[in-house]
């Protein structure tokens, strides 16, 4: 299967490859991502995976962005009422037929050569904030506008046995580096539990897995490469009001070994109860366990 920007995130691709977030959907909770790839579950709104997207192709390759505002219009709306719409029409001498509704009024004035302007809608407001404070950070911009630099390279590459897809936002092989952009809530420490159900504070880019994703990406590209070890970069920026950023590299070369070792150790099991060879454990405590809980007896109550 040759992996395009139209066919990465399908669910074929899903079943071919083995993936970062699969592997991280199986690490979190075998029984939700066996659910998720069956198609009995949903992981929720696709809103920020269209806007970190959106976000990803107006940094890296701009001249698609109008081939994919048109592939999601339910990205931006139209703020002007019907009324208002109505007096534009008026202005420019349309003549309007009656009962007409928003979406026919719009089409109506972009067909008479009235450009209608359309902003994001509140679950996308904060890519033009996002946008606007990568400005401020010339150390990263300098990476990506380098003529060198290869935009949103697909890699499959072997993993415990297993064929991986990845995707690497910016590659730069002069310096040996690659970058990955985020675009996530905030840079907060998050309380997660340990294995052994120890609660603790887990940094940013832990608790989101991101030190798996690029100890993995490192991987794929120097396999890519025929050995050669690249460093990984982590553009990111915050969706807050005021957008924070941050622009690191990892450097801890045994941390990143052992992280993919692990992966490597543990994607067989991941991948018998994706396969159904093994049932999915149920982790007890995420959305899919809670809403799809049966209780069949009665269970003491320590006092």
């Amino acid at each position: 299967m040759q992996l395009t920007d139209e066919n990465y995130y399908s669910r074929e691709a899903g079943a071919l490859f083995w993936s970062v977030s699969k592997y991280k959907r199986y690490d979190k909770c075998p029984a939700a991502a066996k659910a998720v790839d069956d198609g009995r579950w949903s992981e929720g709104s696709k809103a920020p995976l269209v806007g970190g997207n959106y976000a990803h192709t107006a940094v890296l390759e701009p001249e698609k962005l109008p081939q994919y505002e048109a592939d999601h219009p339910e990205m931006l709306t139209v703020k002007e009422t019907i009324a208002e719409l109505k007096k534009i029409a008026a202005k420019e001498g349309i003549e309007l037929a009656k009962n007409l509704k928003k979406p026919e009024l719009i089409e109506l004035l972009e067909e008479n050569g009235i450009e209608v302007p359309r902003s994001f809608r509140s679950e996308y407001s904060w890519i033009p904030r996002a946008l606007d404070a990568l400005r401020r950070a010339p150390a990263a911009l300098n990476m990506l506008d380098h003529p060198s630099m290869v935009p949103e390279k697909f890699l499959t590459f072997e993993l415990g046995g297993y064929v991986w897809k990845c995707k690497i936002d910016a590659m730069l092989p002069p310096a040996k580096a690659f970058i990955d952009l985020k675009f996530m809530k905030d840079f907060s420490e998050t309380w997660m539990e340990d294995p052994d159900g120890t609660r603790r504070p887990y940094k940013w880019f832990q608790a989101w897995g991101y030190d798996i994703q690029m100890s993995v990406y490192r991987e794929a590209i120097r396999q890519e490469t025929g050995g050669e070890l690249w460093t990984p970069y982590i553009l990111g920026v915050s969706k807050e009001k005021f957008p924070d950023m941050i622009f690191g590299c990892f450097l801890d070369a045994e941390r990143m070994d052992a992280i993919v070792a692990e992966v490597r150790a543990t994607v067989p099991l991941f991948d018998a109860y994706a396969r159904g060879d093994q049932e999915a454990p149920r982790c007890g405590k995420c959305d899919y366990c809670r809403a799809t809980k049966i209780i069949k007896v009665a269970t003491p109550i320590d006092m």
